[in-house]
């Protein structure tokens, strides 16, 4: 089902950070994410698996087609398994990837798309201190060991490849005619440099600016981890985020109203003065439930809601700033309405009602009317 949309930016789902200033930092951005971002690979072929997975996933996109149609933030949610491996879960639905996979997926999207960068919310899935799913036999120790082992592993074998790039950049710059050495040793010195090897933003800063992790991997979370000083003392800085977060609703009118009253209220707190030195993440999935057995979850039936009204929220907001922007296009040259728009990520006042920073994070992001979702959200950075 189509819907009319009002003239907005278009820019490559692949590639949109690419257009963005260096000097923005990243919780003025607007991002689409996904919510359980890896149930979009096929569950185990485990029975339990394969019987719950209809109200468990969470998604039909894999995760480098989410990265590929405009996703920059995913929340990985990870179990210890007895052969040492994490490997994403939810609840007791095991799903064939590792993090490790999921890891080697974002360095092939990042190796493509070098301007881009990729924020991961972790969880430990069995480790709910409330929940019926932990388990006891592994401790947060052996947890948190086996995640900064892969983010290890996975650092060497990136910073490897990087040196082989570096390196082969140098030749091919050694060739160039000798009067553009100076030009090529200034970009020899930036390549050199621990920043360009390193694939995972490490630095103690929450806020970062956008020029700083292009090409990088920021960690937030991890949580369910009790033990929080395992956290602080691993060589990986994991941060905080704050976050809208009311997702145990069905798909009733109350409990819709609900959710939608909380998303706008999301809005509104994202662009507060209370949340300006870290990410917002403004959750728009929720549980949801059969329309017969409302005491099954069934994310989807609460997507093809709340992915609707964020929709018409997000176009209603379009027109407002494009209304906006058109007269000032009225009084002004076509220099000065550039420099509005490529500032329009920092801007620190809400001027507009529903506008928002941070991240939108979704179930079955691909469905609404419109089936442009991601790239509503997104444009709203260049408008």
């Amino acid at each position: 089902m189509s819907i009319d949309l009002p003239p907005f930016p278009h820019h490559p789902p692949e590639k949109w950070m690419s257009d963005i200033p260096d000097s923005i930092h990243i919780n003025k951005l607007r991002i689409p994410g996904t919510h359980n971002s890896g149930t979009g690979s096929k569950p185990s072929k485990k029975f339990i698996s394969k019987a719950a997975n209809f109200a468990a996933y969470c998604h039909t996109l894999d995760i480098m087609a989410q990265l590929n149609s405009g996703i920059r933030y995913i929340d990985v949610r990870l179990k210890y398994e007895p052969n040492g491996e994490l490997n994403v879960y939810h609840k007791v639905v095991r799903y064939d990837i590792t993090f490790s996979d999921i890891l080697n997926i974002i360095s092939d999207f990042l190796t493509a798309n070098s301007e881009e960068c990729i924020m991961i919310r972790l969880h430990r899935e069995d480790g709910d201190p409330g929940g019926t799913y932990r388990l006891n036999n592994v401790s947060d120790k052996i947890f948190v060991d086996a995640l900064v082992a892969n983010l290890h592993e996975f650092e060497e074998k990136e910073r490897a490849k990087r040196i082989i790039e570096r390196d082969q950049n140098n030749t091919s710059n050694e060739n160039n005619e000798n009067k553009s050495n100076n030009i090529n040793n200034e970009s020899n010195n930036e390549n050199n440099n621990d920043e360009y090897l390193n694939a995972i933003y490490n630095k103690e800063s929450d806020n970062p600016l956008l020029g700083e992790v292009r090409r990088k991997i920021i960690l937030f979370g991890v949580r369910h981890v009790a033990d929080i000083e395992l956290l602080r003392d691993s060589p990986f800085k994991f941060r905080e985020i704050n976050k809208q977060a009311e997702f145990k609703l069905k798909c009733n009118d109350i409990d819709v109203e609900k959710k939608k009253d909380t998303i706008i209220d999301g809005f509104r707190k994202s662009t507060s003065n209370e949340f300006q030195n870290s990410l917002f993440v403004n959750e728009i999935n929720a549980i949801g439930s059969l329309p017969v057995l409302s005491f099954i979850p069934c994310p989807r039936k609460m997507a093809e809601i709340m992915n609707n009204i964020t929709e018409s929220i997000l176009i209603q907001l379009i027109k407002n700033k494009t209304e906006n922007n058109n007269n000032i296009l009225n009084e002004s040259n076509n220099e000065n309405h550039n420099a509005i728009i490529s500032n329009s990520g920092q801007n620190e006042n809400n001027y507009y009602e529903n506008d928002f920073q941070g991240v939108l994070m979704f179930d079955f992001p691909e469905i609404s009317k419109g089936g442009n979702l991601i790239e509503l959200v997104y444009c709203q950075n260049f408008i």
